[in-house]
C-alpha cells in the first residue's frame, strides 16, 4: 500500500531516480547534449539503443500478443526507426550485446514497469529533436527517424499513467522492480563497461 506517495508514478519516479540519473549521466548519453557531438558518437549511441531495443521490443510484442497491453496503448516499435536512421548514416548494425532469453515479461505488472521506462524516454525527444536538427548541417538532418518517432509518442504517456494508477495499491513492487531492471538493461547497453547495482 502506498504511504508517502500520492500515486504509483510518484513512487516509480522516486524508486528509479538513481538509475534514471545514472543513465542520463552516462558519457555517451550526455554527449548527445553537447555542442561537440560528433556524427561518430551519435551513430554509436543509436547503435547501442538498437541493441537494447533488440532485447526489450520482442519481449513486449510477444507479451502483448498473448496477454494484451494492460489497458494502455499498444507498444510502438522503435527498431525500424533505429534501423532506418542507422542505414541513412551507413552504419552497420552489430550483433546484440546480450542474450535475449535473460529478459522476459512474466505479468501485466512487469509489462507496465518496462513500459514506464521505454515510454518515459519519449519525454526527452521534444527537446532533442530541435537540438539535433540544428546540430547536424547535412542532408541527414531530414532523417532523425528515431527521435521523430519518440516525439510522436508523447500522447501515449497519459494512457500509460492511467493504466499504472489502476495498480496504486496492488502489485506495485513488481512494477517498480521491472522498471529498475529495464533501466539497468539500458545502462548496461549504453555503457557496457558500467557496473550496475
Amino acid at each position: 500500500m502506498l504511504t508517502k506517495f500520492d500515486s504509483l508514478i510518484d513512487e516509480l519516479r522516486h524508486n528509479t531516480h538513481a538509475l534514471h540519473r545514472k543513465l542520463d549521466q552516462s558519457p555517451l548519453v550526455r554527449q548527445i547534449l553537447s555542442p561537440d557531438l560528433t556524427i561518430t558518437e551519435y551513430k554509436l549511441l543509436l547503435e547501442r539503443f538498437y541493441q537494447v531495443y533488440n532485447i526489450v521490443e520482442p519481449a513486449l510484442l510477444a507479451f502483448e500478443l498473448t496477454q494484451g497491453s494492460a489497458r494502455c496503448p499498444k507498444y510502438q516499435v522503435r527498431l525500424p526507426a533505429l534501423s532506418k536512421e542507422l542505414a541513412a548514416l551507413n552504419y552497420p548494425i552489430k550483433t546484440a550485446f546480450n542474450d535475449h532469453s535473460a529478459f522476459s515479461i512474466t505479468s501485466q505488472e512487469s509489462y507496465l514497469g518496462i513500459r514506464y521506462v521505454v515510454d518515459g524516454s519519449c519525454h526527452g525527444a521534444k527537446f532533442l529533436l530541435p537540438r539535433l536538427t540544428r546540430h547536424f548541417h547535412s542532408p541527414y538532418v531530414n532523417q532523425l527517424a528515431y527521435w521523430k518517432l519518440l516525439d510522436s509518442l508523447n500522447s501515449d504517456w497519459q494512457a500509460l499513467v492511467q493504466a499504472l494508477d489502476a495498480y496504486r495499491h496492488n502489485q506495485q513492487i513488481e512494477i517498480i522492480n521491472a522498471a529498475k531492471n529495464t533501466f539497468k538493461l539500458f545502462i548496461a547497453g549504453i555503457e557496457p563497461s558500467e557496473v550496475t547495482s
